[in-house]
C-alpha cells in the first residue's frame, strides 16, 4: 500500500446552486434476475410496483412502497424469448405488455402480483422484408403503441386488453420509443430525430412535423410543453412542442456518458448515463446539472417517481432520493480507472476528482489499496461542503498484480465504505491504448459496412451487444 500526501493543495469550491442538492442512496438490491435492462413503475391498487426486466432470469416485480426495503413479489420468465428476456414493459390497470424484440409482445395479467400469468403473445413476422423487433411499448387510453425500429410504430386497440387488435402502422426509420398525450404521438426515431403525429383518428395517423436531435433519439419524456429526449452520446435535448407543427430545440445538455433513458418530475429530469445517474434541472428554457452519482455500476435505465429515482445498474437496483443532504456526500468523477498498456519500469498517472456534495465536512478516515504497483497521491482527508480535490493514481507495473481496488472509509452515512476499481496491464487480450486491428463490420439499424479506415483520424466508440 502506497499513499502519499501531495505537496500542493488543490481545493475547488463548487458553485452552491449547482450542487446544492444531490442523490442520497436509500437501498441497493440484488434481484433474482441480472443484467437489468429497464425500470417501469406501475401504480396498481395503490401500490407502486417496479417492473424490472433482466437479460438473464426474466422479469422481477418489486414492491417499492418503502424505498429502503424493497420486496420482490414475483418473477416472470418469458417463454420463447432467449433467457426469458424482455427488454421493456408498460402497463394499464391489471395488464402489462412486455417487448421482447423478435419474440414478440408478452401480455400478462397482474391481478395477482405473486403469480403474473401470460394471457397472450403478439408475434411479429416481417415488415417490408425486415424482421419485426418490438423494442418498446406505451399505453395511451385504449391504444397500445409498439415501437419496432425500421418496421414502424404499430398501433393496437386494447378494448380487450388481453387481445390487442392492430388498426394501423406508422412508417418510421428507426423507432425506439413512443409517448402519446392529447391525441398527439411523439416518436423517438433514432438518428432521424423526434417525429410528431396526430392520432385523433388512430386508424389514420397524420404526420405533423419532425425535428433533428443532437444525437440518436432513444427515449422520450414530456413535462408541460417540453419534450426531453435521451440522445445517446449527445446527452439530453429539451424541445418546445407547444406548436406541434413547429417544434424547436431550446436546450441541450451533453452528459458525461451515453444517455439511454430519461424520466422526469415537474422540475427535474433524471438520466441513465451508463456510468452514472445525472439529474438535470430545467428552468427558463435551459437545462443544467443539478446532481449526480457515479454508481460504479452500468446504469442501463431508470424511472423517476417524485424525487425518488430507481436505477437499473446491470447487476443491481439502486434507489436514490434527490434532495438536500445535510451530512457529507461523497462523489467521484469515475469509479473505474483503466490504465493504458504501460511498460514495466515506466509510470502512468490517472487523475480523478473526489467531491463532497453534502452540507457537512466529509472526513476520509482511511484510503486502502493492496497492490504495490499502484500509488495514490492525495491532498487532504477532510473536504469541506461543496468542495473537491484531485487524487492522482499512479501505475508503475513490475509484473505483479494488474488489478486492484481503492477503498475509501468515510463518514458519509450511505457510503461509509466506497470503492474504486483499478485495472492495469491485462494478462490477455487487447486493452486501452493498443493499436486497433483492421475490421469490417455491418452497420446495425442501417446499411453498408464500417471499417477501420472509415474512422481514421476521428474519435469513435463502438459498442458491441452481440448477445442482445
Amino acid at each position: 500500500m502506497k499513499l502519499i500526501v501531495k505537496s500542493t493543495l488543490f481545493i475547488l469550491l463548487l458553485i452552491g446552486i449547482l450542487f446544492g442538492k444531490n442523490l442520497n442512496i436509500h437501498s441497493r438490491s440484488f434481484l433474482n434476475n441480472v443484467e437489468l435492462l429497464d425500470v417501469y413503475i406501475h401504480h396498481y391498487q395503490g401500490v407502486p410496483i417496479a417492473i424490472i426486466p433482466g437479460g438473464l432470469g426474466g422479469t422481477n416485480f418489486v414492491d417499492v412502497s418503502n424505498p429502503s426495503e424493497l420486496i420482490i413479489l414475483s418473477e416472470y420468465f418469458a417463454a420463447g424469448c432467449d433467457w426469458g428476456r424482455i427488454y421493456s414493459w408498460s402497463a394499464k390497470d391489471h395488464v402489462a405488455y412486455g417487448s421482447g424484440r423478435q419474440c414478440g409482445i408478452h401480455i400478462i395479467d397482474l391481478d395477482d402480483f405473486s403469480n403474473p400469468a401470460r394471457v397472450n403473445t403478439i408475434i411479429g413476422t416481417t415488415y417490408s422484408g425486415n424482421p419485426i423487433r418490438y423494442e418498446h411499448t406505451s399505453v395511451y387510453g385504449n391504444l397500445l403503441l409498439a415501437s419496432r425500429h425500421q418496421s414502424g410504430v404499430e398501433i393496437f386497440t386494447i378494448d380487450d386488453p388481453t387481445n390487442p387488435q392492430q388498426i394501423s402502422v406508422i412508417s418510421t426509420d428507426n423507432a425506439w420509443a413512443t409517448l402519446a398525450e392529447n391525441n398527439i404521438l411523439y416518436v423517438a426515431d433514432g438518428s432521424f430525430g423526434l417525429k410528431i403525429y396526430n392520432i385523433f383518428n388512430p386508424s389514420y395517423p397524420i404526420m405533423l412535423s419532425e425535428i433533428e436531435t443532437s444525437g440518436s433519439a432513444k427515449d422520450i419524456e414530456k413535462v408541460g410543453n417540453f419534450i426531453f429526449v435521451a440522445v445517446g452520446a449527445g446527452g439530453v435535448d429539451m424541445i418546445d412542442v407547444s406548436d406541434h407543427d413547429n417544434p424547436f430545440l431550446i436546450s441541450n445538455y451533453n452528459t458525461t456518458g451515453y444517455a439511454s433513458r430519461v424520466s422526469a418530475n415537474d422540475s427535474l429530469v433524471a438520466v441513465s448515463d451508463w456510468d452514472d445517474v445525472e439529474v438535470l434541472r430545467f428552468s427558463n428554457g435551459h437545462l443544467e446539472l443539478a446532481g449526480y452519482k457515479n454508481t460504479g455500476g452500468r446504469v442501463m435505465a431508470l424511472a423517476m417517481s417524485g424525487n425518488f429515482i430507481y436505477s437499473a445498474e446491470w447487476m443491481r437496483l439502486t434507489v436514490f432520493e434527490y434532495g438536500e443532504i445535510s451530512g457529507p456526500d461523497i462523489d467521484f468523477s469515475t469509479r473505474k480507472i483503466e490504465f493504458p498498456r504501460t511498460d514495466n519500469g515506466s509510470s502512468y498517472t490517472h487523475t480523478i476528482q473526489i467531491e463532497n456534495n453534502g452540507l457537512s465536512p466529509l472526513e476520509i478516515s482511511a484510503i486502502n489499496i493492496s497492490a504495490n504497483d499502484f500509488t495514490v497521491y492525495y491532498d487532504d482527508l477532510v473536504l469541506q461542503s461543496h468542495s473537491s480535490q484531485e487524487i492522482d493514481v499512479v501505475y508503475t507495473p513490475s509484473g505483479g498484480i494488474w488489478s486492484s481496488n481503492i477503498d475509501f472509509l468515510t463518514n458519509d452515512d450511505d457510503e461509509i465504505q466506497t470503492r474504486l476499481r483499478i485495472l492495469g496491464n491485462f494478462p490477455f487480450g487487447p486493452m486501452p491504448g493498443d493499436p486497433a486491428p483492421d475490421f469490417t463490420l455491418p452497420i446495425v439499424n442501417g446499411t453498408g459496412n464500417l471499417s477501420l479506415a472509415d474512422l481514421a483520424g476521428h474519435p469513435a466508440l463502438i459498442a458491441f451487444f452481440t448477445g442482445w
